[in-house]
């Protein structure tokens, strides 16, 4: 017993005070070391040590203080350096810096064992040679020592740790060094500023200086800073000292006790303050020392310890009765135990400590104040009843909800405003503001109604409004808008609006609402620098709006648009936009008010050009009295699954505009190639004209008329073939050759005799092109021209490419043609030409069907001229002569034959099978095809010019001329009108060659010329070109022309359209309709058997094509067809398009 003769225990004090006080005297309880370690800063959390170290963050096992040992280890890129000195733990994660790569690293240590680095952020400005970490909430304040700022990091997403704010100031932050948070300051030491600095961290996007303390003395170099109670400790580097500063009045720091110690305080570097002792380091003697800060005014060193195991000390945490000391030259980490009470028990009534660790549970039976942050483990917070939270702050966020990905779940601010999803908010505009993400996402799900006490009920205008700024500008002349006004955007405010007028009725956005029933806050964009009021703006609702008659009375239901009136409304008619629908009747004289339902849109007149007709279900689109265009910019889909139908009343244009490489694409999607489907199918009158089938056939119940036509394809021969009926009594295949049956009408059978004359073709392996049918059921598909494999023998000798070949005397065979053993008088059958050598018996070869004949009784040049002579004196021709009869032939050097006389004349008679006729010198032409060509010498060489061409017999002339006041009269001389066949239409093309008509057009024509007018009555001299198209007076016989359906719908007559300028409203090129052309030569007869397609469900069965029965049984049975058809069908022709 202490002051007590009875005591109630083994130790029981009776008015009196326990002192457990002696850390004069710290010993070492135990240490860890490793050569890699490298021990820079030290944390010590629960049961860990936290160790900053060379590439990484150590977790050191402490709870054995005699025998500590590494359980994690995690590699930090770019921490290692001597400058990476801080670490600091909160939760589940630690906060390491790194001093050499300006960075902040975010390590989750929730699994000690295997740390895991989960996010950093770089900056080389905001954390410029980073020297110090202080963790307080969701945010990291660090020092940037290269850069003289402080920087605020947002760490509620640990993954994307980001910079929110930053101070930089070169005198009152040179060179800081240390940082310490308490509340809502943070306080900072500067060693070259040899001072401390108080900021005020509230605002965590602007932090701002609030108090300054240097000192050359005691705040020399100042290194370290810890904060307890109402004051600041701070060590000094240069002066070896200590100082404690006076911070209760944040704004005027002091300093109240300082201490100097050349020897354990001989370059200080760290501190921690515990109980009534500060706990500091030496780095030059490898000091640890301690304190007594119990006076603020004496500090006074009452202990301390140095060995081998505090070599260059760096840092110091402090937890229960151990100081935990990090030194880097000994790579070391030292357990020093600075005394105090062990018990392993206690029932204490009040504790006032520093720091509580609680390795276990702690059990709080009434409240738990905390002036700074609470940091929640993974287990979070478990409320039995009502959580209420009270805060004495007047500024700054109340209440903050955060997770690992998402900083802002759920705010409240001092003021009230809530937040969810964001941390904007506040402002007297709204109290509650939700971020859905994005527009696609939901920001508030509702499931019954909501209701509100103010503005919606059911007595007032019931409209949805926005607040809108206005440029107050307006008050000087009075254009403010006011209620029931119509107003469009403002571009001088952003997202502002002002009084419409207009020529910005394409603005509107509302109409100035006088008492909204719902009011949205809108957001402020403004700038500060001008001088902004706000105005209700009705989006949709009812809602007065001011009218006027200028577009007639007003009825309900009546759009509205804007009036010539600004502000004021009217009457829409035609296509406007549109701000609303009015609900009631207005007929006053000048400007009034309606009640109109604000909804924003267009004055259309689609519902006049669409009709639905509900019993057919059908859309119609325009009437034959007013027709309308439809434009589709996306996709036209028909949904019905039997049969879509797409109707036209008149002729269909199918028009593209594409510059792409397709212009028109017809995709038939999940379709198979069947030879009875149709991928296209023409008709007139429900009979099928036009065919193109699944499997790629094409089929036509007419003509084919092409200017040029390919079939086949590039990589397989091809040839033109007709099924033709063979001998029933002999058997033919590929490669045969035919000749005509002497004795059945149209039959053919194969080649029995060498040099045959009556050579037909060739059986075709593969043909390209197959025309007509035969009369029998046997039958032959027989090549006439092109390339086919033939059978042939060496009969005639070793067949060379290039010969000409003939039957041979082996049925079927062919054998070149020799020359010199032709002495016969009769024609020899040509079968074609080799394209390939053959010498070895007989075989096949690919070979050029070209059937003909040829006949030589191998004569000489000079025999020919012989006889050619004899047959020109037999005709009484005088040879040597210099008249006209003379017929001079001689070879010349290419063995030709040429002429040598005078002028040749026929006498009338026709010049036949001629191939060209050349003019003198080369000069001018008629080739092979018809074409008349001139050869003109340029400086580039000739120039072959070829004459025009036209399917009837027509000619051109053209000339310039000029508008005299609007006006031009163009003659025709005689010669042209005795030229011109007047009983036809003249076509005339005129081109305007100056700018300033308006458009001409042809006025009138006649035999004697014609005349131009300028349109609605231009009075111009324009220039301007013409052409006239004529047919001859000695037009008798003319070609048949293949009218196009499409030239027809298109052509019109140049007298009803003009040329214009203007290629909007008139088109840029007149062109005449062409006429139904008289002939005497009569057009190709029609077929007298058509070739039939198949109607969906019957019809005819195509043939497959290429061809697979060169030698045919009878037709194949056809497919029933639910519409009767009665001609048979033909076997159509693959054609594949060269691509």
């Amino acid at each position: 017993g202490v002051g007590t003769t009875t005591p109630s225990e083994k130790l029981h004090i009776y008015d009196g005070t326990l002192l457990v006080d002696s850390p004069v005297s710290p010993s070492l309880s135990g240490s860890y070391t490793t050569t890699s370690l490298g021990a820079r800063s030290v944390y010590v959390s629960g049961k860990y040590a936290y160790i900053l170290s060379t590439n990484g963050l150590a977790i050191i096992d402490v709870n054995n203080k005699s025998n500590p040992s590494t359980v994690g280890f995690a590699m930090v890129n770019g921490v290692g350096d001597v400058g990476d000195r801080a670490v600091m733990v909160a939760g589940k994660y630690a906060y390491a810096i790194s001093n050499a790569s300006s960075s902040l690293n975010v390590i989750d240590v929730s699994n000690p064992a295997a740390p895991t680095l989960v996010g950093s952020v770089v900056s080389t400005t905001a954390l410029a040679s980073a020297k110090s970490i202080a963790v307080s909430g969701h945010y990291a304040y660090v020092v940037a020592n290269g850069n003289n700022g402080l920087a605020v990091v947002d760490i509620s997403n640990p993954a994307i740790p980001t910079v929110v704010g930053f101070i930089k100031d070169n005198t009152q932050l040179l060179t800081p060094v240390s940082v310490y948070v308490n509340g809502k300051y943070a306080y900072v030491a500067s060693k070259d500023g040899n001072s401390i600095t108080i900021l005020d961290i509230s605002v965590a996007t602007n932090p701002t200086v609030v108090g300054f303390k240097a000192d050359n003395t005691y705040l020399n170099g100042a290194y370290s800073v810890y904060v307890s109670g109402r004051y600041a400790y701070v060590v000094s580097n240069f002066s070896n000292s200590f100082a404690t500063v006076d911070v209760g009045d944040p704004t005027n720091p002091t300093i109240v006790g300082s201490l100097i110690d050349n020897t354990i305080l001989n370059q200080a570097q760290g501190i921690f303050v515990s109980g009534k002792y500060a706990y500091v380091i030496g780095v030059v003697n490898d000091y640890f020392g301690v304190i007594d800060i119990s006076s603020s005014t004496a500090p006074r060193m009452v202990g301390s310890y140095t060995s081998g195991s505090t070599n260059y000390p760096n840092s110091v945490f402090v937890s229960g009765k151990y100081a935990y000391v990090a030194s880097i030259v000994s790579n070391n980490l030292a357990i020093i135990d600075i005394k105090g009470a062990n018990i392993s028990s206690a029932d204490i009534g009040n504790i006032a400590t520093n720091d509580l660790t609680v390795w276990e549970n702690s059990d709080i039976g009434n409240d738990l104040f905390v002036r700074n942050a609470i940091v929640v483990g993974s287990g979070g917070i478990n409320s039995g009843g009502a959580l209420s939270i009270a805060s004495n702050i007047s500024s700054g966020n109340l209440f903050n909800i955060s997770s690992s990905t998402n900083s802002s779940i759920f705010t409240i601010s001092s003021n009230g405003s809530v937040g969810i999803n964001t941390s904007t908010i506040g402002g007297s505009s709204y109290k509650l503001l939700i971020d859905a993400g994005s527009s696609s996402n939901g920001a508030i799900g509702v499931n019954g109604f909501i209701r509100a006490t103010s503005y919606i009920t059911g007595t007032t205008t019931l409209d949805l409004a926005e607040t809108y700024p206005i440029n107050m500008q307006c008050t000087a002349n009075g254009t403010c808008p006011v209620d029931g006004d119509v107003v469009c955007i403002d571009p001088t405010v952003v997202a502002g609006v002002k009084k419409c007028s207009i020529s910005e009725v394409n603005q509107m956005i509302g109409i100035v609402s006088a008492n909204p029933g719902f009011l949205l806050g809108g957001g402020n964009f403004s700038d500060p620098s001008q001088n902004l009021g706000t105005v209700k703006v009705a989006l949709a609702g009812r809602v007065p709006v001011k009218v006027s008659l200028v577009n007639g009375v007003i009825n309900a239901g009546d759009k509205l648009t804007l009036s010539n009136i600004n502000g004021v409304a009217a009457k829409a008619i035609g296509e406007v936009p549109v701000v609303g629908i009015a609900m009631e009747n207005y007929s006053d004289n000048g400007t009034g008010s309606v009640l109109a339902f604000v909804n924003l849109g267009w004055q259309n007149q689609i519902y006049k050009a669409l009709t639905i007709d509900v019993n057919t279900s059908t859309l119609t689109v325009g009437s034959s009295i007013t027709p309308y265009n439809l434009s589709l910019s996306g996709e036209f889909t028909m949904f019905n699954d039997v049969l879509n139908k797409l109707v036209f009343n008149a002729t269909a244009l199918f028009e593209t505009k594409s510059n792409s490489s397709h212009a028109f694409i017809f995709n038939a999607t999940n379709f198979d190639s069947a030879p009875d489907k149709y991928l296209l199918s023409l008709r007139s009158n429900n009979e099928p004209k036009f065919s193109v089938m699944a499997n790629g056939d094409v089929r036509a119940a007419g003509n084919l008329y092409a200017v040029s036509a390919v079939f086949g394809t590039s990589s397989n021969p091809g040839d033109l073939a007709e099924r033709v009926d063979i001998a029933s009594d002999d058997i033919v295949e590929p490669g045969d050759v035919l000749v005509v049956d002497m004795n059945n009408t149209d039959t053919y059978r194969r080649s029995s005799a060498s040099n045959e004359q009556a050579v037909a073709g060739v059986v075709s392996t593969n043909p390209t092109i197959v025309v007509g049918n035969g009369k029998t059921e046997y039958t032959a598909v027989m090549a006439m021209v092109g390339r086919v494999p033939l059978k042939v023998s060496d009969e005639n000798g070793q067949i060379a490419r290039g010969d000409l070949l003939v039957t041979a005397s082996s049925s079927g065979y062919a054998m070149k043609y020799d020359p010199k053993k032709d002495s016969d008088n009769k024609m020899i059958g040509v079968v074609g030409v080799a394209l390939d050598p053959f010498n070895g018996g007989k075989g096949k070869i690919m070979a050029l069907v070209r059937t003909g004949w040829v006949n030589s009784r191998y004569e000489t040049i000079t025999s020919i001229k012989e006889n050619l002579q004899q047959l020109a004196t037999s005709q009484g021709i005088v040879l040597g002569a210099t008249s006209t009869t003379n017929l001079n032939v001689v070879s010349n050097n290419n063995g030709q034959l040429a002429y040598t006389g005078g002028d040749l004349n026929l006498q009338g008679n026709t010049l036949l099978n001629v191939a060209s006729i050349v003019g003198k010198n080369n000069r001018w032409l008629i080739d092979e095809f018809g074409h008349f060509i001139t050869k003109l010498n340029t400086s580039q060489g000739d120039k072959d010019m070829y004459a025009i061409q036209s399917p009837i017999s027509e000619f051109v002339f053209s000339s310039s001329s000029q508008l005299i006041a609007g006006e031009a009269i163009i003659s025709f001389d005689q010669s042209m009108q005795d030229i011109i066949d007047f009983a036809q239409p003249l076509k005339i093309n005129i081109t305007l060659t100056s700018g300033e008509a308006k458009g001409i057009f042809v006025s009138e024509k006649n035999i004697h010329g014609f005349s131009v007018k300028e349109l609605d009555s231009g009075v111009s001299n324009a220039s301007f070109d013409w052409m006239v198209v004529a047919k001859r007076k000695d037009q008798t016989v003319e070609m048949p022309i293949v009218e196009n359906l499409i030239q027809e719908v298109l052509n019109t007559t140049t007298e009803t359209l003009p040329i214009s300028t203007d290629t909007s409203s008139v088109p840029a090129i007149p062109v005449v309709e062409e006429p139904t052309i008289s002939t005497t030569t009569s057009s190709p007869s029609s077929p007298t058997n058509l070739p039939e397609e198949i109607i969906a469900g019957g019809g005819a069965e195509p043939a497959t094509s290429p061809v697979e029965n060169i030698v045919s049984n009878p037709t194949p049975a056809l497919v029933p067809d639910p519409t009767p058809l009665t001609a048979p069908a033909i076997a159509p022709v693959e054609i594949t398009p060269a691509i």
